[in-house]
């Protein structure tokens, strides 16, 4: 099936089925989530009609956001900056592209629990939304979430009451400020759910060197299951760079069965430059293979056609990377995020257009400019009906 037909009769068949489902599920209870619901439903469903997600996997999932993130995004208009997006909206919707073994791409859904206490004098810090949260996702039955290394990594990369005290004491002005948030990967067998803890703040409060923290509770709670060093490898590389001190801000873990449960840490710089990219790529040569050269010239390639280039965002934002890590694996895994975020979005769409055709990817680099075009216009379209909604640069 084609990821997208242009013509007037597919449109109006998906426009039917969003209106169907995003006008005829309950109402929601609070005019706030009735504002999140009707802004961000929309982009979804459209995400997942270019992605080639059938009407029945649209709905299904639809309701699962409608009713296990939209309650939890907060006021409306937002009101608490959140950590996890450069824009600082507690929502990030995204999709996955895979180059090998046919499969389709995937939406992913990140969300960091917000309630109209977060950020304020009684909750500075966001805490309070995260257990009922973990409750929630336990009540929902998502087949294989196991919450078990999660909660083994939350108070070690968290605030506790004593930490918190002591920054409100201090009256320190602290932008970043989240301690948690989760991910979910909406595919075609079921959703698959990731944890996140942002050590930051922690370190902060306890005047404790954040790559340390971050890397040692890794490496604590993998113990003799690191046999190849993994930890080590990735500590001796980040000690040598100007990043340390960034390294680490974000902690990652699959929930599921500890045992198969991916580990990643994440860096950011403000460099862009390619011998940067490189390095970070293969922790300064400390990893060198075949599939590691092939994969450096994909990644080489992308940020050719984006045109990075070697100066610094013009926004100050961060590139990212995360080193990933599980039992039994014998180097790290690098993923590299290249920010786009407030530069000019029809150069960087078509630039992803074209990329996507260069790998092999023909269908969806075809398609890929006007899938935006169309979520753009399924935007505009349900947002026409109600009031107005504040604009941040960058979302719309």
């Amino acid at each position: 099936m084609p990821v997208v037909k242009n013509d007037d009769a597919t449109s109006g068949e998906a426009s039917h089925l969003h209106s169907k489902i995003l006008h005829k599920t309950p109402k929601c209870p609070v005019n706030a989530q009735r504002e999140w619901w009707r802004k961000t439903g929309p982009l979804l469903a459209s995400l997942m009609t270019s992605a080639g997600y059938t009407n029945q996997s649209q709905y299904q999932y639809l309701m699962f956001f409608y009713r296990s993130v939209v309650p939890y995004l907060g006021p409306y208009p937002q009101i608490y900056r959140s950590a996890m997006t450069h824009n600082e909206l507690p929502l990030e919707l995204s999709i996955n592209f895979q180059q090998l073994g046919g499969s389709k791409p995937v939406i992913r859904v990140a969300v960091e629990p917000v309630t109209s206490l977060s950020g304020t004098e009684e909750d500075p810090y966001n805490m309070s939304p995260i257990h009922d949260y973990l409750s929630h996702l336990e009540n929902i039955n998502v087949e294989g979430y196991d919450d078990r290394v999660f909660k083994h990594f939350y108070p070690k990369h968290t605030l506790d009451k004593a930490e918190c005290q002591k920054l409100q004491d201090q009256n320190e002005a602290i932008r970043e400020r989240s301690q948690a948030a989760f991910g979910f990967d909406l595919k075609p067998n079921g959703i698959s759910v990731k944890g996140y803890t942002f050590p930051g703040v922690k370190c902060h409060a306890l005047d404790t060197d954040l790559c340390s923290v971050a890397i040692g509770s890794v490496q604590e709670y993998l113990g003799d299951a690191d046999r190849y060093g993994t930890l080590n490898m990735i500590k001796d590389y980040v000690k040598t760079t100007d990043e340390k001190v960034n390294f680490g801000f974000v902690y990652s873990n699959d929930c599921i069965a500890p045992e198969k449960s991916r580990h990643k840490l994440y860096g950011r710089t403000k460099d862009m430059s390619w011998s940067k990219v490189r390095d970070i790529w293969s922790l300064g040569g400390r990893i060198n293979s075949p599939e590691s050269d092939n994969g450096l010239e994909y990644l080489q390639r992308l940020w050719k056609v984006l045109q990075i280039g070697d100066d610094t965002h013009p926004l100050g934002v961060h590139l990212v990377y995360n080193y990933e890590m599980k039992a039994g694996l014998p180097v790290p895994a690098t993923k590299i995020y290249f920010p786009v975020y407030g530069l000019n979005d029809q150069s960087n769409v078509r630039a992803i257009a074209q990329y996507l055709t260069e790998i092999g990817l023909n269908a969806y680099g075809n398609a890929y400019e006007q899938s935006v075009r169309d979520s753009l216009k399924q935007i505009a379209f349900f947002a026409g009906y109600h009031s107005p909604i504040r604009r941040r640069r960058g979302y719309t």
